[in-house]
């Protein structure tokens, strides 16, 4: 993705790029801070954390922080264009995605973002940080959500998915292997990593580990100290859950301190 247009201040971060994919699958990645995902132009199906949306140009996602997703835009070789802004919200915005057709005041804010973006002073950087996450919240409160419309949840995916799902859910602090998994959605290991990779959009082990990570970053959250979160996620060793935690949220683990 070639990046056009960016802002970026503490706690607040907005990007303008376009491409012409090529169906590949992008980099799976998370962030602290909540993202709306503003489709300007193309089709994209967007995973995030078990539900797949499909997105055409004038969509927006609300993703909440921390939480693993992927973009997989159409191998159309048409124009994929699209705007991020990443913030820390005024108010909360829940923990689910939410899928949103973009009206002109919400189309407007965005182009105001692209053209501030090559003329900003610092006072104006400032404003535009605390200021316009408030305002798209105050819009979207205003706009109905497409809940369901493209989105793919757990509860309708095939059966041995929902059972995975559920195994691998309620074992977060426990040890366990692809066979445990396949056992326990009735299933064998290759139809099960077939069907549930197609449906959830990463695979059996790797969806348990990004799962187990979310749970240790509750633990440490909650002021739980990282090697002891480490333990209790399941993890054989410190440098592998270190190491891994990194990778998925870009920082290594800590206990935030008030």
């Amino acid at each position: 993705m070639s990046v056009l247009k960016e802002i970026h201040s503490r706690d607040f971060s907005f990007h303008y790029g376009e491409d012409r994919p090529t169906g590949r699958t992008y980099v799976k990645h998370c962030h602290f801070l909540y993202e709306a995902y503003y489709l300007m132009e193309g089709e994209t199906d967007y995973i995030v954390a078990g539900e797949r949306f499909s997105l055409k140009s004038g969509c927006l996602l609300l993703i909440p922080p921390c939480v693993f997703h992927c973009a997989r835009p159409s191998d159309s070789g048409g124009p994929y264009r699209r705007t991020v802004m990443m913030f820390s919200p005024p108010a909360a915005c829940g923990d689910r995605p939410l899928l949103y057709r973009v009206n002109e005041e919400i189309r407007a804010l965005f182009d105001r973002l692209i053209s501030y973006a090559d003329r900003l002073d610092r006072t104006e950087l400032d404003y535009i940080a605390s200021a316009y996450p408030g305002e798209l919240m105050i819009l979207l409160n205003h706009a109905s959500p497409l809940r369901t419309a493209g989105a793919q949840s757990v509860s309708d995916m095939p059966e041995p998915v929902r059972r995975a799902v559920a195994f691998i859910n309620d074992r977060l602090t426990e040890e366990f292997s692809l066979s445990d998994v396949a056992a326990a959605a009735g299933v064998n290991r290759h139809y099960l990593c077939h069907t549930f990779t197609k449906c959830i959009g990463e695979g059996v082990m790797e969806y348990a580990r990004h799962r187990k990570l979310e749970e240790a970053r509750l633990m440490i959250d909650a002021g739980i100290r990282p090697g002891k979160a480490a333990d209790r996620t399941g993890f054989d060793n410190y440098t592998t859950f270190y190491r891994a935690y990194k990778r998925l949220y870009g920082a290594a683990p800590h206990i935030k301190r008030s």
